[in-house]
């Protein structure tokens, strides 16, 4: 992950440090004052579209791997790792397109 260095702050010294700063750093902006989707939020959707569809028909010839690997799926025969890795590959930006939109237009959102 790629961080600022403003994000990274010193701990404050306990109690029990005998006034000197710990050398232990704390990183803002992860888990505390920003959502952890921020990046989803801020990548245009044109490009979340884009990446979707593309990994959704990829490879165009013969047959796209999706509909391979859903087929294997609904007949109980996706066993192989690589294939179940193909699986979540291809069906990723679908995911994060979908979370996407519901992040912009979900309930509440007008």
């Amino acid at each position: 992950m790629l961080v600022h260095h403003r994000q990274f702050q010193p701990l404050s010294a306990g109690p029990h440090s005998g006034g000197r700063t710990p050398h232990r750093l704390r990183l803002r902006g992860v888990c505390g004052s920003q959502p952890g989707m921020n990046w989803l939020d801020k990548a245009p959707l044109w490009v979340v579209v884009a990446l979707a569809v593309w990994m959704a028909v990829a490879p165009i010839a013969p047959e796209p791997h999706l509909i391979d690997k859903l087929r294997l799926l609904s007949q109980g025969a996706l066993v192989r790792p690589l294939d179940v890795f193909d699986l979540c590959l291809h069906l990723a930006p679908m995911l994060l397109l979908a979370l996407r939109l519901w992040r912009q237009f979900g309930p509440g959102k007008h």
